[in-house]
Formats: structure tokens, C-alpha cells, sequence
């Protein structure tokens, strides 16, 4: 099964590396992805139309193949 395209980074923190050299690298670190940054959002609106807790697995999925559903219209535009 193929990994699902996650989006990169969508709160990235930033922080400068020493390196051995002495030099000084920014490098992007942590934070949630775009993909579940989307899905988040889609869940909210999901669970703010329909608020059944029995609901909950279906919803998370749901929330998932929209986020997904985003990315790949994303991907399409550029």
C-alpha cells in the first residue's frame, strides 16, 4: 500500500544547526502535517453538522479521504 501524500509540513518550526564547519544551517522541524491540518478542519465541519459520538471512527475517515481529496486538488493546480 502506498504511503499517502502528507503535504509536507504545515507548522513547521525553524531553528539554526551548528554545524562542524561553524557554520549555520535553518532547518524545518516538527510540527502537524498539511494533511492532518486538513483533515482537522474537515472534521470539524463534519462534527459540526452531524454531532453523534457512535459516529466518531466514520467521521475520522471521512475527514481523512476529504484532506486527501484536498492535497490531490492542490497537487493539480501547480
Amino acid at each position: 500500500m502506498d504511503k499517502p501524500n502528507n503535504g509536507g509540513g504545515a507548522f513547521p518550526q525553524f531553528s539554526l544547526n551548528p554545524m562542524p564547519n561553524g557554520s549555520t544551517v535553518l532547518a524545518a522541524t516538527g510540527g502537524m502535517t498539511l494533511r492532518d491540518w486538513f483533515a482537522g478542519q474537515a472534521l470539524a465541519g463534519i462534527i459540526a453538522q452531524t454531532p453523534t459520538a457512535e459516529s466518531a471512527a466514520l467521521f475520522a475517515r471521512e475527514a481523512y479521504v476529504a484532506a486527501d481529496a484536498m492535497l490531490a486538488a492542490r497537487e493539480a493546480k501547480s
